[in-house]
């Protein structure tokens, strides 16, 4: 019921996983599983497509891949701990 519940949200919403982790009151590891699993799960639906905005080192303007859920703690490249987070959205196609 829960990944229902964050898919309804998302349709409205934008969030990062800490956002998805509190707003549903979960830890952030079974968030960044649940919102893979949206991924997945909402893949084949004609009308939706999950957005994401991939996470950005605010120090080098690293970015990340958009395809991995977990929030980075340090960017590759400058090692900085500064990391914008990755921001998820269900938008119609």
């Amino acid at each position: 019921m829960t990944r229902e519940a964050m898919i309804q949200y998302l349709k409205k919403h934008s969030a990062t996983a800490q956002g998805l982790a509190t707003e549903f009151q979960r830890n952030l590891k079974a968030v960044e599983e649940d919102v893979a699993h949206i991924r997945t799960s909402i893949r084949d639906d004609p009308d939706y497509r999950l957005m994401i905005r991939p996470p950005v080192c605010e120090m080098c303007n690293y970015t990340f891949t958009a395809s991995n859920y977990k929030t980075p703690s340090k960017c590759p490249e400058c090692k900085g701990e500064k990391i914008k987070l990755a921001r998820f959205k269900i938008e119609k196609k």
